[in-house]
């Protein structure tokens, strides 16, 4: 009982630690819910939430140039700096985007996996798009399910 009591403290204090934290950090802008769905007895709800980031942070993966040129009949080398503290994960990826790209999962032209210890990825000469035309090049975290690095590729013929 003494034990447990114990750990009840300790949780409080995790949460009490970590709302005050972040508190002020996120604020629901919307939120709704989609009566419309009922195959379930939980309806689905959603929001739109504000969420202020600590610029201070230091970034733990990014690329090394803020944009890349590509040579029609050459590969494409992509070379990104990681500091010890990023996690890169066994299948995490690039990818080759339009400019206009929303969803790095639905719209890349094509993509590579990021091995494990290595700070570079190389796409083939056949993946060039034959015109002269701007690209973004993404890394993807397969832990976040999310674009975590970006910058511009130049193609050019």
């Amino acid at each position: 009982d003494r034990f447990k009591n114990f750990l009840n403290t300790l949780e409080r204090e995790k949460v009490a630690a970590v709302k005050s934290k972040y508190e002020n950090s996120v604020r629901c802008v919307s939120y709704d819910h989609r009566p419309e769905y009922k195959q379930s007895d939980h309806k689905p709800v959603y929001a739109v939430l504000e969420v202020t980031v600590d610029k201070a942070l230091p970034v733990g993966l990014k690329f090394t140039t803020d944009n890349f040129k590509w040579k029609k009949g050459e590969s494409l080398t992509i070379t990104m700096s990681i500091s010890k503290t990023a996690e890169v994960g066994a299948w995490d990826w690039v990818c080759l985007c339009e400019e206009n790209w929303t969803d790095a999962n639905k719209h890349y032209l094509v993509y590579e996996y990021v091995s494990p210890g290595k700070a570079k990825v190389k796409f083939p000469s056949s993946s060039h798009p034959s015109r002269s035309k701007a690209l973004q090049v993404v890394y993807v975290s397969s832990k976040l399910s999310a674009p975590i690095a970006l910058a511009g590729v130049t193609c050019v013929v």
